[in-house]
């Protein structure tokens, strides 16, 4: 959501993760498979230009696609627990709709 994200819907720039240097799922899976983006995040100065170069880095990488690839996966592991631990009542309703509101919120 950082990177990606609407910044009328997540409060925030796109660049604020990156300018902060935050190792999001998507940073570091673009760490891992990218030494021009190490390059870029080893800048002493960083700035702007360097926001907007290590965002088309992990597009070119296709980091935005594993991370919902992966959100996917975790969202489906924590549903099956969820239903193996087959809570009860209305806090279970509650519980499950919760979780199926964080995966399914606007970016």
């Amino acid at each position: 959501m950082g990177i990606w994200g609407d910044p009328g819907v997540t409060g925030k720039s796109a660049a604020t993760d990156i300018l902060s240097r935050k190792k999001s799922l998507p940073v570091l899976y673009g760490l891992t498979h990218s030494e021009k983006l190490v390059d870029i995040y080893r800048r002493d100065e960083f700035g702007e230009s360097d926001v907007a170069e290590a965002i088309n880095e992990l597009n070119a990488i296709n980091a935005q696609e594993f991370t919902l690839h992966s959100e996917e996966s975790y969202y489906n592991t924590a549903l099956s627990a969820l239903e193996a631990a087959n809570p009860q009542g209305q806090p279970s309703e509650w519980l499950m709709q919760l979780v199926k509101s964080l995966f399914a919120r606007n970016y």
